[in-house]
């Protein structure tokens, strides 16, 4: 039951799968991918995903070939297929010579808990701010996924990157922000990174609640200058930081308090809000 995926619109097992090896998609990576959280059985801001991957797709010049409620309907029977009530699903539309490819599959068939506060290894690798594999979520991930494991390897869960200017960007899975004096602080976009879904929630929610944020250019310094520090992703909601390991170990509160908790509750409300929308849909 785990080894099902849809290609283009067909619902197969793995082992029934034969994808061209020759395409530019397996050959170079050139496709994109969406990671969306499935929860109750629901994918978790799908219009959010859809729309970030249809622009990305669209700016590689490859042809998605299907539309919001379309995809939706195919995670739809995917999900339902395989019984998966939480869990990790991936969207991916990659070039194959003249036509595209859209496949959707699990990454993961289980929720996963927030787990104990991160520590995170600063990256000796130096992202490209106006590269197109650092503000696209494309198949071309072998940096980031390598720096991971890097991390992981040295004991951390978590790297953190920079660019050429030597200006903060983001986590190899995750968007970054920090708190310091009193406002909420996030690397901007034209520093080069992922414009990620549950980022730009965490920023709605933080203004919302009459937080300053500040959307900038930041540098170690500003870390070590912090109070707190989380990283946000689709898959983990809010994860609180302990500690950044940048040749000296900085320190913070990790505790889920005070702004981290109410940012918390309020995406954790939005979420179940993004689930009922599909809900009233079908009815």
């Amino acid at each position: 039951m785990e080894n099902r995926i849809i290609v283009d619109g067909d619902l197969l097992e793995r082992d029934e799968v034969s994808l061209p090896t020759n395409s530019e998609g397996l050959s170079y990576g050139f496709g994109l991918f969406e990671t969306i959280k499935i929860r109750d059985g629901l994918p978790c801001f799908f219009d959010e995903h859809f729309a970030r991957h249809k622009t990305g797709v669209s700016a590689a010049g490859i042809d998605l070939n299907f539309s919001k409620e379309e995809l939706f309907l195919q995670a739809k029977v995917l999900i339902e297929s395989m019984r998966v009530a939480d869990g990790a699903l991936k969207i991916t539309t990659s070039k194959a010579g003249s036509r595209s490819l859209t496949y959707l599959y699990f990454k993961r068939v289980s929720a996963m808990g927030k787990g104990s506060p991160l520590r995170i290894r600063l990256s000796s690798v130096v992202k490209g701010s106006s590269a197109f594999t650092v503000k696209h979520k494309t198949l071309n991930y072998m940096d980031n996924v390598r720096e991971l494991y890097l991390a992981q390897e040295h004991g951390f869960d978590e790297c953190l990157f920079t660019n050429e200017r030597g200006e903060l960007t983001e986590c190899s899975m995750a968007n970054l922000f920090f708190e310091k004096s009193g406002s909420i602080r996030t690397p901007s976009v034209d520093c080069g990174l992922l414009e990620g879904v549950i980022r730009a929630k965490v920023i709605q929610i933080a203004k919302e609640a009459g937080y300053s944020v500040l959307e900038g250019k930041f540098y170690l310094e500003d870390l070590e200058e912090a109070e707190r520090v989380f990283i946000t992703s689709s898959g983990k909601g809010i994860e609180t930081v302990e500690e950044v390991n940048t040749g000296q170990a900085l320190r913070f509160d990790a505790g889920r308090h005070g702004i981290i908790g109410e940012l918390s509750s309020k995406l954790d409300e939005m979420e179940r809000d993004s689930l009922a929308q599909y809900v009233e849909q079908e009815q």
